[in-house]
Order: C-alpha cells, then sequence, then structure tokens
C-alpha cells in the first residue's frame, strides 16, 4: 500500500482526500462548473440546477481580498468587458490570464471595442 512506503504530509493528505471528493462526485454525476466572475461567492460553493460552481479563493493566485474586492464591485454594478474588471477590482494580468485560461468570464467580452472586420 502507498501509505506504507510514503510519509504523507498535510498537503498530500488535503489533495488525497480532496480527489477521493471529486471521484465520489463523479460516480455520483454531479458536475462541477468553472469559477465565475459574475456568480462565484468569496468562500463558499453554489449549487445552481443541481451543478456546482466553485468559490473564488479555490482559483490559486486569487486571494481573500481580491476575491473580496470581486464580489464587492460586482454588487455595485455589473462588468461590462474583462479590462473593466481587472480595472474596478485591480487584478494583475497574471491572475488575469489565469482568469481567462480557467474560462471565469463566461461571455463576458474582452472589452467594449467592436471589430469592423477589415
Amino acid at each position: 500500500m502507498l501509505g506504507e512506503r510514503y510519509q504523507w504530509n498535510v498537503k498530500d493528505k488535503t489533495a488525497y482526500a480532496i480527489l477521493e471528493v471529486i471521484k465520489e462526485m463523479k460516480l455520483r454525476k454531479i458536475k462541477i462548473l468553472n469559477v465565475n466572475i459574475e456568480k462565484s461567492t468569496v468562500r463558499k460553493c453554489l449549487i445552481e440546477k443541481g451543478e456546482i460552481i466553485p468559490p473564488l479563493v479555490s482559483i490559486t493566485g486569487l486571494g481573500a481580498k481580491a476575491a473580496e474586492k470581486i464580489e464587492e464591485e460586482r454588487k455595485i454594478k455589473p462588468f461590462s468587458n474583462q479590462h473593466e474588471f481587472s480595472d474596478r477590482c485591480r487584478i494583475n494580468k497574471t491572475v488575469l490570464d489565469l482568469l481567462r485560461k480557467l474560462k471565469c468570464f463566461g461571455d463576458l467580452p474582452e472589452s467594449d471595442m467592436y471589430s469592423l472586420g477589415f
């Protein structure tokens, strides 16, 4: 058994527990959606139509303060585009690129500029 040959540290035990939960969710056909800039809360998962939306802090590199700022700004006014989101929430380019890669913006356009196709 792996436990006999390997000394588990706290990080490994946590990761293993998470993987066990994910495996169980897949067996039960519970779907996990992407983090959503317009819906995700700071720390709690949301359940929408039987599917789970993870919290903002589940993104590595996005701390609690940044997540709180996103939630705060979202309550003031919906984001019109990703650039406005970045400016209002003071998100750096590295995190912005990660959010794009993880498809956290849904249909939110990158900017309000329209291409005329020239």
